[in-house]
């Protein structure tokens, strides 16, 4: 049989000067079949005092509790433990980082006793609470150390919880919600802490707090004062036989990316992968130029073009004899693959995981090139780089012209048809036009061919 175990408050008594109300005592609420609780008794003798006793938590054996109590009329509030008995809890202490003259409040015990999470008020936080945390030395629990910004703010942070995947939900009225106290998660496992609003149904306009969710992420309790309930804060459980899928939004999921010939099919092995993860607006790294040319109007437009390879510092996977990489992503996060494999064209493809409860296989086709790589500089009569150089390329057996520009480093690039002669010609303001021709040869579509366009400035402007 399991219980649940909750707080009551006792119909007569002392006052909570803060509340106004009674203080609330332990109860426990033995579960029946199908979800259905029995009648609540007091907890605890031992544990139940003329004051407030708040939440609690076991460790893994139940045999030891940690919980709140306050510890004078004042209205502070400290942590204790307390054994199991034969009887009934014995052996309350209090634990040795409480203060005085701050509250310590709401624990949460981690599932291998390493961490006791909690809230408190002490001085030096982030706003009127915050969530703390102490560790276990071995003899005895460390000094408290502040979750920090990410998760503390200028409001209250309260009600921690950590489940044993790793996430710690809490309460806060100071991260953006539906309004007062909601309900909010975040993976302690995520290097980025993403603090994430656990939404609807979970969270309502008034108070929302006290979230506990089953080891298995299917079912839980939290308590609301939101409007339809019988007291002023009501117990509420919820039942998620596919899981909470926020909860999943927060991890790695192990992903196999194939790369195969656009023509054959046939997997290709020793291909570079590169994933860049979505930051803003951008990627975690900036591998494009931007230049700025003009359109037929005479308007300035941004032109993007993929930097070389050796220029990318992130470093590529490579695939496997069967063209596979295997690589964790983030759930709820938006990729851009880069695929890059010499005699095949570059591939940069989109790649988003929202909505994804698990990892998946997916294909990336390469086409085989039919031409030849370009690299062209162009630089002045000083050998200094010209950066947004107009250059037309004009193919000899076709007579049809092309036109690029070049990159912040006077750089460009061109794919070259394979048994044609090519002119090129730059174009820049200031400067006398600059050509130079690439013949063709016997030219694999694996080489990388190379010209220099050097420019003379008009001898108007050099007199300037």
């Amino acid at each position: 049989m399991e219980l649940s175990i909750r707080l009551v408050r006792r119909k007569n008594g002392p006052i909570d000067k803060v509340t106004g109300d009674t203080y609330p005592d332990l109860y426990f609420a033995p579960l029946q079949s199908k979800g259905i609780l029995a009648r609540a008794s007091a907890f605890s003798l031992e544990l139940n005092s003329p004051l407030s006793e708040g939440p609690l938590t076991f460790d893994a054996s139940q045999n030891l509790v940690y919980f709140s109590r306050n510890d004078t009329y004042k209205g502070t509030v400290k942590i204790y433990e307390a054994k199991k008995g034969k009887i009934d809890w014995e052996e309350v202490k209090e634990l040795s980082f409480n203060n005085g003259q701050f509250s310590y409040m709401h624990p949460s015990l981690s599932p291998a006793k390493e961490r006791l999470y909690f809230a408190s008020d002490m001085i030096g936080g982030f706003g009127e609470t915050d969530i703390y945390y102490v560790e276990w030395t071995g003899n005895d629990w460390s000094r408290p150390i502040n979750l920090g910004p990410t998760i503390n703010t200028k409001g209250k942070e309260a009600f921690p919880f950590l489940h044993e995947s790793g996430v710690l939900f809490f309460a806060s009225d100071g991260h953006s919600g539906y309004g007062n106290y909601d309900i909010f998660m975040v993976n302690l496992g995520d290097a980025g802490e993403r603090v994430i609003n656990l939404g609807s149904p979970f969270n309502s306009p008034n108070d929302d707090f006290g979230f506990i969710l089953s080891n298995e992420g299917n079912s839980g309790y939290f308590s609301s004062n939101r409007p339809g309930g019988v007291g002023k804060d009501d117990i509420y459980s919820f039942q998620a036989l596919q899981g909470i899928p926020i909860i999943n939004s927060t991890f790695l999921q192990p992903y196999t990316l194939q790369i195969l010939d656009g023509v054959s099919k046939v997997p290709i092995p020793l291909a570079n992968i590169r994933i860049f993860e979505k930051r803003g607006d951008g990627w975690d790294e900036e591998i494009y130029d931007y230049n700025y040319i003009k359109d037929k109007t005479g308007k300035f437009i941004q032109q993007k073009q993929l930097k070389r390879e050796d220029q990318i510092q992130k470093a590529a996977y490579l695939t496997d004899r069967r063209g596979e990489v295997v690589h964790e992503l983030q759930a709820e996060q938006e990729y851009l693959i880069l695929v890059t494999k010499t005699g095949y064209a570059t591939q940069e493809i989109t790649y988003s995981t929202k909505g994804k409860l698990e990892g998946e296989r997916f294909s990336i086709a390469l086409q085989p090139i039919t031409c030849f790589d370009l690299q062209g500089t162009v630089k002045n009569d000083n050998a200094q780089p010209l950066p947004n150089t107009n250059i037309l390329i004009r193919n000899a057996c076709s007579n049809k012209d092309y036109q690029v520009f070049t990159n912040s480093e006077g750089v460009f690039f061109f794919c070259l048809e394979i048994g044609c002669d090519f002119l090129i010609i730059a174009d820049k303001a200031g400067y006398e036009l600059g050509e130079t021709q690439v013949f063709y040869t016997r030219h694999s579509r694996y080489a990388l061919d190379e010209c220099r366009i050097f420019f003379t400035r008009r001898t108007a402007q050099r007199s300037l």
